[in-house]
């Protein structure tokens, strides 16, 4: 692996580890190197070291896609505390962290009078629009329901 490659992968580590939400392609941006090249070097750390990393939380990417597109700190509010009723359920798993965060704050700031496009909130969490509308799908109508006062 290259000196750049394992820099960024230590990079990445440091960010994860920390909860920064911070995703690869952020880091093979700063860095300037290939994502691809990124990701072989974090797997060869992890594996080197015998490195466990929990998934990245979603409510971590909250903070930084409602700045991007300016919605307020009651939705921001509003949207962790329901990603953290869903985490509860294991509502989650095995979810783009940035597309679940993405869904959960254009629901709660359409419900609160914040409404901004799902294309906005795609563009802000780096994922495509049909990632937001299949997790806002995919969101608990239950909890919906309590949100939605």
């Amino acid at each position: 692996r290259s000196i750049k490659g394992m820099v960024g992968a230590c990079v990445y580590f440091a960010c994860r580890d920390a909860e920064i939400a911070r995703n690869l392609n952020d880091v093979a941006k700063t860095i300037n190197i290939p994502k691809k090249d990124l990701t072989k070097s974090y797997r060869s750390l992890l594996r080197e070291f015998g490195i466990t990393v929990p998934p990245p939380n979603p409510i971590n990417s909250v903070s930084k896609i409602a700045n991007i597109v300016g919605l307020s700190e009651k939705t921001k509010r509003k949207a962790i505390e329901f990603l953290e009723k869903e985490k509860e359920i294991g509502g989650f798993e095995g979810r783009d962290p940035n597309g679940l965060a993405a869904a959960v704050l254009y629901v709660v700031g359409v419900r609160h009078g914040e409404v901004k496009s799902q294309k906005q909130m795609s563009l802000a969490a780096g994922v495509t629009e049909v990632t937001v509308r299949n997790r806002i799908k995919g969101l608990n109508k239950s909890i919906l329901r309590e949100f939605s006062r």
